[in-house]
């Protein structure tokens, strides 16, 4: 909550970034849609605000060389066991890398047209009853357990059907662990292993 008032008060001020430590990490959060819209930014300071907060972050790791899972990736390791040691995991993802990458080829992808055509249809019906009301709603557990029905059935092949099942258990699930993942992220002292 602490973090949304800063961003108020920053934004009302007409700041459109803020730059921040969470823990020893440092972040940057974008304050206002004008600025994540602005490709370029005329105001200087801006500018080398942001350039100064990329600079840190470069400094903390190199992002784009790098083939070992982020920290953030590693908060979620006890639900999908992936992660081992450094070696072991640079070596996955290397491999990983290659046999995935013909995967998205547009080819491979039209095969899955039919899917993502049907689970769209299912995600439009469950909207229009709010088109004709004109009320205001949360799209975003709509959008969500649509993405999650269209990932289960092109890349696992199960009918997980969580937009018309939304207690199913896997949907419960990877609510609850992006849940944890939050907390993790929020709260420092949970990024010690010990305690997490």
């Amino acid at each position: 909550m602490q973090m949304r008032d800063w961003g108020a008060y920053y934004a009302g001020q007409g700041h459109g970034l803020i730059r921040f430590w969470l823990g020893t990490r440092p972040m940057i959060g974008c304050l206002t849609p004008e600025t994540a819209k602005s490709s370029n930014m005329d105001d200087p300071q801006e500018e080398t605000f942001v350039l100064q907060m990329i600079l840190e972050r470069e400094k903390w790791r190199l992002r784009r060389k790098i083939l070992t899972p982020s920290f953030h990736f590693k908060v979620l390791n006890d639900f999908i066991s992936i992660y081992d040691s450094q070696a072991k995991v640079r070596e996955k993802w290397r491999l990983r890398r290659k046999i995935l990458t013909p995967s998205f080829h547009f080819k491979v992808l039209n095969d899955f047209i039919s899917i993502y055509d049907s689970q769209a249809k299912k995600f439009v019906s469950q909207l229009e009853q709010f088109a004709a009301s004109e009320e205001e709603f949360n799209i975003f557990p709509y959008v969500k357990r649509c993405a999650l029905d269209i990932i289960c059935e092109t890349a696992m092949g199960c009918h997980v059907s969580s937009q018309e099942d939304h207690d199913h258990p896997y949907v419960y699930s990877v609510q609850r662990m992006n849940e944890l993942a939050f907390l993790h992220e929020r709260m420092p002292w949970m990024w010690i292993p010990a305690i997490w």
